[in-house]
């Protein structure tokens, strides 16, 4: 894997709300100040994210042991976005001024984190 491109910048923060494993689906609450970017996390699954507040987030996905940029995408309060993209590893930073908060509900299972 290259350097980290991400290693000046600030963490987010994440942490399980809930995990029902009948229907295998964990829930999470994620805070982006602005600036921020989250740890690496592998999606074991279909995941749909709700932000609490309109901002422009930058997705980097990993392909190949490289983190390849994708194009900046705003995001609308309340509006959930739903990614079906199984075995993808992402970071992804809060491009705004202003701080983000996301509810994530994970399909398949909890999702993996990295420091």
């Amino acid at each position: 894997m290259s350097d980290d491109p991400f290693k000046d910048m600030p963490a987010a923060k994440a942490r399980e709300a809930a995990f029902d494993a009948d229907a295998d689906v964990a829930s999470y609450e994620i805070l982006w100040p602005a600036g921020s970017v989250t740890r690496a996390v592998f999606h074991p699954g279909a995941f749909t994210v709700t932000y609490k507040q309109d901002g422009r987030i930058q997705r980097y996905l990993m392909i190949d042991g490289e983190w390849v940029a994708q194009d900046p995408e705003d995001v609308v309060a309340g509006k959930p976005v739903v990614r079906n993209e199984p075995g993808v590893i992402q970071r992804v930073v809060n491009l705004g001024t202003g701080d983000l908060e996301a509810d994530k509900d994970q399909e398949g299972g909890r999702s993996k984190v990295w420091p």
